[in-house]
């Protein structure tokens, strides 16, 4: 079960809810714990096993780590506890997660639903108790809800432990809240399933299968650009969904991207997009290689952007498109040094040039072509026309609603509106998204 079927739209989560609200605060993260372990138990029955492991051994790790914090004979066993349970996350992160990145047959039966999250959940709670940040969770039901919250087992958002560890304890609802976070949720939904699956569709079924014969420079021109416009609307409405649904349970997750297609900075870019993965990279990964600084720094930079690009696919395109993009940001933080006058418009138009030319270079090098020298523009044959023309006329609209998705106008045309009208509209707006996500869903 996903956050995207119908079951859990129209079963599980009004369930839920119904009886999340009933309960007590205290209680609610019992409930939440509970359905963790339900959805990872769909996942995979071994999974359940790692999961529960992971969960305990930290939950006793912890203590002892922050028990031991002013006990001088036991600094290095607390280093110790401390390094071996991030390095038995890492291992999760990379054997065991969904579409791990080492893929072991032989090990895919011990697969964690949301093996890419939890791992990182875990890896959050241990380096705040560590550095003192909090102290160690002492109700396992609290620290179960956390470490496998089951909206951000997706896709995200990662979510840290120091920020949301009192709503763990005992989350607060409201009608406002749950109003917002069924907003939220509804919108990513829509995304998702009417836009990001559907230009998902095309990639797979029409792009990937076509001959090489089929390709000219502007059919793999279209195919970039509906990988790209794909890949941004599938994440953002995946992370949506996971967001609405924390709002609703009552956790206050800010809002996870920045849709802009205009910044006069491609390192501004990238931090808003997925904002709550790059902030959580920032915190665990580019502050202590930086020596706790929170001050910009190249090679802090690099690794945060690599593993940002694993996150998402582990190819060697990817890495090859981060590498490019931290080479970009370098150059452009040392161009506005070096420049008396800022050329924002320009700057912005370059950014947005080289961040689609980044995913450029991932889904070319996806394509069915012998050699990207074999693209022409002039020599176009027939069978390449026929395709380009049938490609257009199944993904043009498409990846043109995708494209208003991503930009600032959604957000623009909310805030220009009176909010009385909002208020009335608003509601059947939803109902008609809604309807609109399980016709798709029903449809496949």
């Amino acid at each position: 079960m996903q956050l995207y079927d119908t079951i859990f739209l129209f079963v599980f989560l009004p369930l839920f809810m119904g009886i999340y609200a009933l309960l007590s605060e205290r209680k609610r993260p019992w409930l939440i714990a509970a359905a963790n372990i339900f959805f990872i138990f769909l996942g995979s029955r071994f999974g359940i096993v790692v999961f529960a492991l992971l969960t305990v051994l930290s939950y006793f790790s912890a203590i002892a780590i922050y028990n031991y914090r002013t006990n001088e004979k036991k600094r290095f066993a607390r280093k110790l506890i401390f390094t071996l349970n991030i390095l038995l996350c890492v291992v999760v992160l990379l054997f065991l997660a969904k579409d791990a990145f080492f893929n072991i047959t032989s090990l895919n039966m011990f697969a964690v639903f949301g093996g890419a999250v939890v791992p990182l959940h875990i890896i959050s709670y241990l380096i705040d108790v560590y550095r003192g940040d909090c102290e160690a969770q002492t109700n396992l039901f609290s620290l179960t809800a956390y470490t496998g919250f089951f909206p951000s087992l997706t896709l995200g958002p990662v979510m840290k432990y120091k920020n949301f560890k009192e709503s763990f304890s005992a989350p607060k609802i409201s009608h406002e809240k749950i109003a917002a976070g069924i907003r939220i949720y509804i919108l990513g939904l829509a995304e998702y399933v009417i836009i990001g699956c559907r230009l998902t569709d095309i990639w797979n079924k029409e792009i990937l299968n076509a001959q090489a014969a089929d390709f000219g420079l502007m059919t793999a021109l279209l195919s970039a650009l509906i990988y790209y416009v794909g890949f941004c609307v599938n994440v953002m409405g995946l992370v949506a969904m996971g967001q609405g649904i924390a709002v609703m349970l009552g956790f206050a997750v800010k809002p996870c991207f920045s849709r802009r297609f205009l910044t006069d900075s491609l390192y501004k870019r990238i931090k808003g997009f997925n904002s709550p993965l790059y902030s959580w990279l920032n915190d665990y990964i580019c502050k202590p290689i930086n020596g706790g600084s929170g001050e910009f720094s190249f090679l802090p930079f690099v690794a945060a952007v690599c593993l940002a690009a694993l996150w998402y696919d582990f190819s060697a395109s990817w890495l090859i498109a981060a590498f490019l993009a931290a080479g970009i940001v370098f150059l452009q933080r040392l161009a506005k040094k070096k420049s008396k006058t800022k050329h924002k418009f320009i700057a912005s138009l370059l950014t947005s040039i080289s961040a689609a030319l980044l995913f450029a270079v991932c889904a070319l090098s996806k394509l069915n072509i012998d050699s990207l020298s074999n693209l022409s523009l002039f020599a176009v044959t027939q069978s390449e026309n026929d395709y380009l023309s049938y490609l257009f006329s199944v993904s043009a609209a498409v990846t043109l609603i995708g494209f208003v998705v991503i930009s600032p106008l959604p957000n623009l045309i909310f805030k220009r509106m009176n909010y009385t009208w909002v208020r009335i509209a608003m509601p059947a707006f939803e109902i008609i998204l809604v309807v609109l996500s399980a016709a798709f869903m029903i449809n496949g």
